[in-house]
């Protein structure tokens, strides 16, 4: 049987769905499962952004739908509008990506809770069973301390210094290397 819309009511559904807040594609869905947890990635179609929903599983191998809805999910991270990239799930952890540019930040979230353990300016490296490998900016780079100084200086770039670090997901704590690195910003 097919509805029938009144003409205005017809017109103003544009409308009302704006105002729902951002639209997200289903077709844009993407889902991640490990042993405990399902997560569905689904994208922002009108602006940048990824909302992540997760759920725990009930049992093992239980199938979900891919994606879960928000109202179906037991924890919701990101909004629609703030630009998070998935990057890996890991058994505990989610870990995104937060940019809209070359320069952005690496965020970790605890899956058990929905809460971000981790949200530093950084480089994303990559991630391993053990956790999170990223070059976190943390200083200036001056004629001292970057070898490339000049040359980014030449192109209009910023300098900085990275310090390479690791969060680990057996403590949940972040440990630097020792390595630091000169990287160009814009």
């Amino acid at each position: 049987m097919t509805k029938w819309i009144a003409p205005a009511a017809a017109l103003m559904l544009p409308v009302l769905a704006g105002l729902a807040g951002p639209a997200l594609a289903q077709e844009d869905a993407t889902c991640h499962v490990n042993a405990r947890y399902h997560v569905s990635a689904v994208s922002n179609t009108e602006s940048v952004g990824t909302v992540f929903t997760i759920t725990e599983k009930k049992s093992r191998g239980a199938a979900l739908p891919c994606p879960v809805a928000a109202e179906d999910a037991d924890r919701v991270v990101g909004d629609g509008d703030t630009a998070y990239w998935f990057e890996a799930l890991a058994e505990d952890y989610l870990v995104l990506t937060e940019s809209t540019g070359p320069e952005g930040s690496v965020v970790v979230v605890e899956l058990a809770t929905g809460d971000k353990v981790l949200d530093v300016p950084a480089y994303y490296e990559f991630t391993n069973p053990d956790g999170v490998t990223y070059w976190e900016r943390q200083e200036e780079g001056t004629r001292d301390n970057c070898p490339q100084f000049d040359e980014y200086d030449a192109n209009g770039m910023g300098k900085v210094i990275s310090h390479e670090t690791v969060f680990d997901f057996a403590t949940g704590t972040a440990k630097p290397t020792g390595q630091t690195r000169c990287d160009a910003t814009q």
